[in-house]
């Protein structure tokens, strides 16, 4: 079993004391060796250079040159100096280690950090302003109203406890159209619209996309829709006609990460 590459660094200390010998009663393979070693046999577990005289695992000439590399010969950092392109900072801006992994920890940040290395500063509000922490959101799942064992419609969703509500879900269609999710649901549009009459700073949005949407075969539909000005077009303008047409007062995009099929 491969061991992602980001827990080379949590373990620094091996890069300074080489493996000489292993226990002869302990099997010859990846699992016998400590995270970060190697052997001219044995390739790094975490899919690096393995440095077959130094019994060390890393990137760039002192572990992937071909003078000295016996494994994963052509492996790349994830970030830095030994990446492509060179000196690739990782997302989000974190920290890029000395062994060109990416992380949040003091392992990457500190010493030998090559990118990133500065804390992110916490945003803070003024005593005047309106804060995250002051909306209380909740999402109604549109099939609690038809469950045969403990229903739940939209009048019961204690609307005045709340500044937010997400409806769960709407979907779009091939053409990019929004649509119900199952038959009805646009009546229980109406009726979570309707909970603003008992709470009128009350914000209702409709949820579009999440639950299976995101596999197939409706998975490429998102894409398709950005990846096309005509088709987000016409995702825009369905998505105000049903604003117009049930009171919705925002949109919630759900676009979730594909999975593997």
């Amino acid at each position: 079993m491969r061991v992602h590459p980001v827990l080379v660094a949590l373990f620094p200390l091996l890069a300074i004391v080489p493996v000489f010998s292993q226990d002869p009663n302990q099997p010859t393979n990846a699992t016998s060796l400590p995270l970060g070693s190697c052997t001219p046999d044995i390739p790094c577990s975490n899919g690096a250079c393995c440095n077959g005289g130094s019994g060390f695992c890393g990137f760039g000439d002192e572990f992937c040159g071909k003078d000295v590399c016996t494994s994963n010969c052509d492996a790349k950092a994830e970030c830095g100096k030994d990446a492509p392109p060179q000196n690739v900072t990782c997302p989000l801006n974190v920290c890029c280690s000395k062994f060109g992994f990416c992380g949040t920890k003091e392992d990457f940040c500190g010493d030998g950090c090559q990118s990133g290395c500065d804390a992110v500063p916490i945003p803070s509000c003024g005593s005047n302003q309106q804060s995250a922490l002051n909306r209380r959101i909740g999402y109604y799942e549109a099939w609690a109203a038809g469950r045969g064992c403990m229903s739940y419609s939209p009048e019961k969703i204690s609307a005045e406890t709340l500044t937010h509500i997400n409806f769960a879900f709407a979907l779009i269609s091939s053409s990019f159209n929004v649509v119900e999710m199952a038959a009805g649901d646009s009546d229980l549009w109406k009726r979570t619209t309707a909970l603003k009459s008992r709470n009128p700073t009350l914000k209702v949005y409709l949820s579009i996309g999440g639950w299976t949407f995101n596999d197939p075969p409706t998975s490429r539909i998102f894409s398709e829709m950005v990846g096309s000005s005509a088709n987000t077009q016409t995702f825009i303008s369905s998505v105000l006609r049903v604003f117009e047409s049930y009171g919705f007062d925002g949109l919630d995009v759900d676009w979730e990460a594909r999975t593997s099929s």
